[in-house]
């Protein structure tokens, strides 16, 4: 959801520019989708404290796009008691996005998981 700009940075990424920290979390999700044998890999690119203002109405869009398209069965989001607030704040715009939508268009389960 997010595009890896505001991420931390210490050793190997220390000096890391917000463009080569997005390459990084780019990269790092393409592998995931290959080992985790995802059918499909959405990355929104959205800067950390977009995903985490409530006001951007843009990102429960995108996402509501993605679930009507990929019509899932189960969803699985950051746990809502994550330390790393980005990850609580996608968490809750998933949530936002399936509340959004019909009931019948709804996955079957939303899962929260570390």
């Amino acid at each position: 959801m997010t595009d890896g700009r505001g991420s931390p940075r210490d050793s190997l990424y220390a000096d890391y520019t917000d463009e080569q920290m997005r390459e990084v979390r780019l990269k790092e999700q393409k592998k995931a989708a290959v080992i985790g044998e995802y059918s499909a890999l959405v990355m929104l690119d959205y800067p950390s404290n977009v995903i985490k203002r409530n006001l951007e109405t843009d990102v429960v869009d995108d996402l509501i796009m993605v679930l009507r398209h990929a019509t899932p069965k189960y969803v699985y989001i950051h746990n809502l008691a994550d330390k790393h607030d980005t990850h609580v704040a996608s968490a809750l715009r998933v949530i936002e996005s399936i509340r959004s939508i019909p009931m019948n268009e709804r996955p079957d389960k939303l899962l929260g998981c570390e």
